[in-house]
């Protein structure tokens, strides 16, 4: 899948933004900024969130870019099928739509996190007029996707690459200002000769659970240059006992609040923040 509506894993994260924007952008710092959306403001009672969108923007498919689609973004993609967005937008009660340009999320009662939450990587909005309608889990262009962002998909090969290209009517004008993307499967064993080699010139990666001494080791050979920088959101680690367990005894333990808050008080957490991160 290549749209993080409906697999939000962090490889379809990397990639998906590409072709998909977000109603806002952030900064390193996660200050909101202009996207789909060119302006927002919120009602004095915090229960309205209100988007003028960017005009003259179009999908990859000449179709254009409109209130409806954010519409059926929040309703139909964001609130029932995302992973984290069916808590995100749970106090989503109506998206309004006034005209083409404006789109109104009404809320049950003030939801803060929403506005740090419309990334191209969190929150994509997809086009209403090719989902519409259809089994969305299932929808081809979950594969070949159609966005409004920088670059328009090309191929995809199973098991070796992804290739975009150049989006020229892409509303950002004068970018993006490469030709092409391609992203590389590879084998985790070969990403140290492919950077040495410089037949890659960027890797995206969770430093959590990799050694990257490698890509020191290759930096004054290959011109590499390593930059690391905090992440928008901290990892963690949760364990969720399986109330419904087939195994009675398994059952009833894990029904036994005093059995949860026992698992709890075993975890060695010091152990786990000093050699797991």
């Amino acid at each position: 899948m290549l749209t993080s509506v409906i697999s939000n894993h962090f490889s379809v994260n990397v990639v998906s933004p590409n072709v998909f924007d977000g109603l806002l952008a952030y900064d390193e710092t996660m200050t909101p900024l202009p996207s789909l959306a060119e302006s927002w403001s919120t009602s004095p009672d915090n229960l309205a969130i209100t988007f003028r969108l960017r005009p003259n923007v179009k999908w990859h498919d000449g179709t254009p870019f409109t209130a409806k689609d954010v519409r059926f973004s929040v309703l139909e993609l964001w609130k029932k099928l995302h992973p984290r967005g069916r808590a995100t937008f749970a106090q989503v009660a109506e998206v309004e739509t006034p005209d083409d340009l404006t789109a109104v999320l009404k809320l049950t009662q003030p939801s803060p996190i929403i506005l740090s939450a419309l990334s191209a990587a969190e929150s994509q909005v997809l086009p209403a007029h090719l989902y519409e309608g259809t089994e969305i889990a299932k929808n081809p262009h979950n594969i070949k996707p159609i966005g409004t962002g920088p670059f328009r998909f090309v191929d995809w090969r199973k098991g070796e690459y992804i290739e975009f290209e150049r989006n020229p009517d892409y509303w950002d004008e004068g970018k993006p200002y490469l030709d092409r993307l391609i992203f590389l499967v590879v084998d985790p064993k070969l990403i140290p000769i492919k950077t040495g080699a410089g037949e890659v010139d960027l890797q995206a990666r969770h430093l959590f659970f990799n050694n990257y001494t490698f890509l020191t080791q290759a930096e004054p050979r290959s011109g590499l240059q390593i930059r690391l920088w905090p992440e928008g959101r901290g990892a963690h680690l949760a364990l969720y006992p399986n109330l419904n367990a087939k195994d009675p005894v398994w059952q009833q333990l894990f029904r036994d609040q005093r059995f949860r808050e026992a698992l709890s008080l075993g975890l060695d957490r010091d152990s786990l923040s000093q050699y797991l991160y």
